[in-house]
């Protein structure tokens, strides 16, 4: 390219990385409505916080994490069910692990209890949730 002939690479990244990835379908599909509705679904398990002043704060649902078709599966990270939307705000490291101490407190809980992981009572799940420091809105503590 002219004017960059002296040019060279002095470095590139360590690792590859993709901001996206295939995502389940699951019981409900996080959609861009839900995101910039700001709704806080009976079954929340994660909060995310507002990234400006006047944006809504945002709720990852349980059935997000629980495919449709597939028994014995919870799922978390980048490949919850989303659109692409969705996924690009919620999938960030921070809320990847929320979603993923959420799954596997529901997946120990439904197999104490001796159930598959969609049939897990989420009330419970919620309740270990907040005992173990993680914040739920109070709409969903009662």
């Amino acid at each position: 390219m002219p004017g960059f002939e002296k040019s060279f690479v002095l470095d590139t990244a360590s690792q590859l990385g993709t901001r996206a990835s295939r995502r389940l379908i699951g019981e409900h599909v996080v959609t861009e409505k839900d995101v910039r509705s700001g709704i806080v679904f009976e079954d929340t398990i994660a909060m995310i916080p507002p990234f400006k002043e006047k944006t809504p704060t945002k709720a990852v649902p349980y059935r997000s994490l629980v495919p449709i078709k597939v028994e014995d599966l919870i799922v978390a990270g980048r490949c919850f069910a989303s659109d692409p939307f969705a996924n690009d705000l919620m999938n960030l490291i921070p809320y990847c692990v929320a979603m993923g101490e959420a799954a596997g407190t529901a997946a120990a809980i439904a197999l104490k209890d001796g159930v598959q992981p969609r049939k897990v009572d989420i009330k419970k799940v919620q309740k270990k949730l907040v005992e173990q420091g993680v914040w739920l809105p109070k709409e969903v503590r009662r």
